[in-house]
């Protein structure tokens, strides 16, 4: 065929030879046709890595960038935060503002170190996501160190806040006692010495209630206690009152005579007085049935004195010739 002239028909014919010498070489049939595509296919794959590979370099080289900025950014927001903080923390320890405007100062003091934590764990979170990269692409001594002080920046932030909060919180309940404790004794100022005394106990089993809340114990027998005590003031000012009463009736009795009708009559009054009050101590000075029958005595004793002063006979005065 060379010879006749066709050089195009031997062309071809040489060049399915070659394919088939490829088949023969390879053992497969159509070998050149299906080494072109998984040349093609190979080809495809090395530009799709190189690719994805710059893109992830790109992308690192981004992530460091933010990381070395976070670093920077972080003091800057210990600084910026430790600042406001220290002016809500001067006003509420100022002794010399208002309860409102240091407890106001004390719930600014919350917000600043709430705000503080979300922006500081941003950042290392950032310092953290680098790490965490480095570590992935090269697992060695090295890397996994810088993994372990990321993990360990970002737990730092949440102790110191934490810290922070902790005070934050034991002020609040300080500023908030110390504010009751003065509306109490502003309260007790306003009153006589009577309703201070009734006051003072209030205070002081409400004190006593809180403590037992706090260690999970039962109130019931302070509460008792609490109405015995309340009781025992109380009656102890009726007593005042009536010693009050039965030492004027003395008077009157003095002087109006203890014979007239009407001397008789506070002679009378002030025994029922005094008898009352010797029945009442007598119920508070032993336990039953003890104190019953020392009242029961108490007030025999009473009842007989109330009869002699009724059958006193008042004088009678010589008439003038």
């Amino acid at each position: 065929m060379l010879v006749a002239g066709k050089f195009k028909e031997a062309g071809v014919t040489i060049k399915e030879a070659g394919k088939e010498m490829v088949d023969v070489v390879t053992g497969v049939d159509d070998s050149t046709t299906k080494i072109a595509e998984t040349f093609n296919e190979v080809t495809e794959a090395v530009v799709d890595y190189a690719k994805e590979t710059y893109e992830a370099a790109e992308s690192n080289i981004e992530l460091t960038k933010a990381a070395e900025l976070a670093e920077v950014q972080v003091q800057g927001l210990i600084e910026k935060y430790d600042q406001q903080a220290e002016v809500q923390r001067k006003i509420r320890d100022d002794e010399t503002k208002t309860f409102k405007d240091r407890i106001e100062a004390n719930e600014k003091l919350g917000v600043i170190l709430e705000k503080q934590r979300k922006e500081m764990l941003a950042l290392r979170q950032t310092e953290l996501d680098r790490a965490q990269v480095e570590y992935n692409k090269l697992k060695n001594q090295e890397n996994l160190i810088a993994l372990t002080e990321a993990q360990n920046e970002l737990a730092a932030v949440n102790a110191q806040i934490e810290g922070f909060t902790s005070e934050q919180v034991q002020n609040r309940i300080s500023l908030e006692r110390e504010l009751l404790d003065t509306k109490r004794e502003l309260e007790l100022e306003s009153v006589d010495i009577r309703e201070r005394e009734l006051l003072e106990v209030e205070h002081q089993y409400d004190e006593l209630f809180r403590l037992a809340k706090n260690a999970g114990e039962d109130t019931v027998a302070l509460e008792e206690q609490k109405a015995k005590a309340i009781s025992e003031i109380r009656r102890q000012q009726a007593m005042a009152d009536l010693q009050v009463a039965s030492d004027s009736l003395e008077n009157v009795k003095q002087l109006l005579g203890e014979e007239t009708e009407a001397g008789k009559a506070a002679a009378v009054a002030q025994s029922t007085i005094n008898t009352y009050q010797g029945v009442s101590e007598a119920l508070g000075s032993a336990p039953p049935p003890l104190n019953f029958i020392l009242a029961a005595t108490t007030l025999a004793a009473g009842l007989q004195n109330i009869t002699k002063i009724l059958s006193v006979q008042e004088p009678q005065f010589a008439q003038v010739v």
